[in-house]
Parts: structure tokens; C-alpha cells; sequence
């Protein structure tokens, strides 16, 4: 009975690393398409009567769109759109790891309370939480809740002083993707909030 318990247990222990690192994947990707959509923003701001003539067409999910047909408003609220659907994701994404993670340190606990040695399996608890590499360990931390959504943030407002101070881009495409920029800041507000004053 105790033997078909723990392989139940260890059974869904790698179930649930295979399925957070599976996240992690989407999450690294995520991290990187977040980087050049806002890149892509501030561009279209800087050199938008250029960008039809460089690029000619773009394929978004299998779909090709000509972008001389295409307003330059227009682009530019759909990257905007594109951009907060993929930070809210992102964030998602990013909480359900760290929750997998806690439930994961739970199931190793669970399992060392039936081995002799108790710290065999403890690659994601105890065997990471070491001394070794602490101060790098917190770096990354430090860099991805507090650094990278402080740059984002900037960089959204540097998008809004250039929207707002172009001309030719109507009032209401204005409001539009400043709303959703402000959706995207809430979005990583809420995040570092738990992180740094719930914990």
C-alpha cells in the first residue's frame, strides 16, 4: 500500500515538473515577443511614414496583411492590442508557475516523508534554496519582478509622448491604446505588488 503510494506520488511529482516546464517555455518566449512588439511600438512612432516602404507585408498567425493598405493608426492599435493581450499572458503564465512551484515543493516533502534519505528529492525545494549561486538567484529575481516591468513601463510611457505628439493619429485611437497601455502597467502593478509587499 505505502509502495503504491509513492508511486502515485512521484508519478504525478514529474507530471507536474514536465507540465511547469512546459510554462516556463511559453513563459521565456513569451518574455522575448513582449520585447519586440514594444520595440516594434516605439518604432512605428519614430519612423511611421517610413515603415510602409521597409516593410512591405507582415504574416501574423498565418495570415499576411499588406501594410501599404493597412493606416498607420491602425497598426499601431492592433500591435497595442497585441501587445497588452500578450503581457496580461504573460503574467498569467508567470503566477501559475510560481504556484506550481509551492504545490511542487509540497509533493517533495510528501515524498521524502518515505525515504530514508529525506533530502533525495529536493531539486525544486530544499536542493534549490541553497546558498549556492543565492546572490545571483536574487538578481534574477530582482531583475524580472522589479527590473524588466520597470523598464516595460517606461518604455510604454516614452510610447504614449510619442503617440499623443503625433498628429495625424486620431483622438480615439489615442484613448483606445492608451487604455490598453494602462491595462498592460496594471497588469504588471499587480504582479510586483503581490511579489514584493504580500510575500
Amino acid at each position: 500500500m505505502i509502495e503504491k503510494r509513492l508511486e502515485i506520488l512521484y508519478d504525478h511529482y514529474k507530471d507536474t515538473f514536465l507540465k511547469i516546464q512546459d510554462k516556463e517555455k511559453k513563459r521565456n518566449y513569451l518574455f522575448f515577443v513582449i520585447i519586440g512588439f514594444l520595440g516594434f511600438l516605439i518604432l512605428q512612432f519614430i519612423y511611421s511614414i517610413a515603415l510602409p516602404k521597409v516593410v512591405n507585408q507582415i504574416d501574423i498567425l498565418g495570415f499576411t496583411f499588406s501594410l501599404r493598405e493597412i493606416p498607420i493608426p491602425v497598426i499601431i492599435s492592433l500591435t497595442w492590442t497585441f501587445f497588452s493581450m500578450l503581457v496580461i499572458r504573460y503574467y498569467q503564465i508567470v503566477v501559475h508557475i510560481e504556484k506550481q512551484y509551492n504545490y511542487l515543493h509540497e509533493l517533495e516533502r510528501e515524498l521524502s516523508k518515505y525515504l530514508d534519505n529525506s533530502h533525495l528529492i529536493s531539486r525544486e525545494s530544499s536542493g534549490y534554496l541553497t546558498n549556492q549561486y543565492s546572490c545571483f538567484r536574487h538578481w534574477i529575481w530582482i531583475f524580472y519582478t522589479a527590473i524588466y516591468p520597470t523598464i516595460i513601463v517606461l518604455a510604454i510611457f516614452l510610447s504614449f509622448t510619442l503617440e499623443w505628439a503625433v498628429q495625424s493619429i486620431p483622438m480615439y485611437h489615442k484613448i483606445y491604446d492608451t487604455v490598453l497601455g494602462i491595462i498592460a502597467i496594471k497588469t504588471m502593478f499587480l504582479y510586483i505588488f503581490d511579489n514584493w509587499f504580500r510575500k
